[in-house]
C-alpha cells in the first residue's frame, strides 16, 4: 500500500504517495528532514484483520511520524486492531521556541483534515486521534474551531496546555507520572472540563516521563481500551446544561 504523506497542491494540504519530509517552512535540512527510516513503514500502518476503527497519530515538536513514541503507538495500536495513520506535522528549526509554533496551527489543522478525509475515503467511519505534547495542542486548536467534533474520540498524551474550549467528544487525557511540570499542572485544570459521558477520564501512566520510554505498551493498552468503549457505543451523551429559571 502506498504510504501517504503530506504535500501541498493549490495552497491546500493533501495526502499523496510521495515520501517527502520537508515542511512548508524552508528551514535547513538538519531541522526539517528527520533521519531516514524505511519508507514502507512511514507513515501509515494498517492491520491485516478487519479494523475496529482508525486512529490518526500526531507527533509533537520537531520530530516525525516514525519517531520513538509515535512509531510505537502507530504499530502497537494496529496490533490491537486499529488502522493507524501518522502524518508529518509542520515543524520549525530545531532551536525554535515552542511559542513560535502558534502560527503553524492553521497548517496543522489542514493536515489533520486531510488525514481524516483520507481515512473516510478508505471507508473508515469511526476515527479517533491520539496526539502527543505540542501535537496535542495542535489537535486541540483544530477541534476547538469545528462547529461539531470532526472525530469520534481523542486521546491527548502529555498535553502542555489547557483546553482551548471544553471538549465535546470523549477524551482520554493521559500524562506520565514524571511528566513535564506544565503538563501535570494543566492536566489538573483540564480535569474539570472533561465531558461527563462515562468514557472521558484523566489517567496517569506510572514509572515514566514525558516521552513514555519503557511504557508505550501500557499506554497503547489504555488507549485501545478507551477506543473499544467509545467505538462500541459505551459512552453516554453528556447531560444538557441546566436551565436557569428567570
Amino acid at each position: 500500500m502506498t504510504s501517504p504523506v503530506g504535500a501541498r497542491a493549490g495552497g491546500r494540504f493533501r495526502l499523496s504517495g510521495a515520501t517527502a519530509w520537508r515542511t512548508r517552512r524552508h528551514v535547513p535540512d538538519s531541522a526539517s528532514s528527520p533521519p531516514r527510516a524505511n519508507p514502507a513503514r512511514l507513515p501509515h500502518h494498517e492491520p491485516a484483520a478487519p479494523a475496529k476503527g482508525a486512529v490518526i497519530v500526531v507527533h509533537g515538536q520537531g520530530v516525525h511520524p516514525d519517531w520513538n513514541l509515535i512509531g510505537a503507538l502507530r504499530t502497537d495500536l494496529a496490533e490491537r486492531g486499529y488502522a493507524t495513520l501518522s502524518v508529518q506535522m509542520p515543524v520549525l528549526a530545531a532551536d525554535a521556541p515552542r511559542d513560535d509554533y502558534g502560527e503553524l496551527f492553521g497548517d496543522a489543522g489542514d493536515r489533520l483534515a486531510a488525514a481524516l478525509a483520507w481515512l473516510h475515503a478508505k471507508g473508515y467511519a469511526r476515527v479517533a486521534v491520539v496526539s502527543h505534547s505540542l501535537g496535542a495542542a495542535m489537535v486541540d486548536a483544530w477541534l476547538a474551531r469545528a462547529s461539531t467534533p470532526a472525530v469520534q474520540a481523542w486521546a491527548p498524551v502529555g498535553m502542555l496546555v489547557a483546553f482551548a474550549k471544553p471538549p465535546r467528544l470523549p477524551v482520554l487525557d493521559v500524562v506520565a507520572a514524571r511528566d513535564i511540570p506544565m503538563a501535570l499542572a494543566n492536566a489538573k485544570r483540564r480535569a474539570h472540563q472533561l465531558p461527563r459521558d462515562g468514557c472521558s477520564i484523566g489517567v496517569t501512566v506510572d514509572g515514566t516521563d514525558h516521552y513514555f520510554e519503557g511504557a508505550t505498551t501500557a499506554l497503547a493498552d489504555k488507549v485501545a481500551a478507551f477506543l473499544a468503549r467509545v467505538f462500541t457505543g459505551g459512552c453516554a451523551a453528556p447531560p444538557a446544561p441546566a436551565r436557569i429559571s428567570s
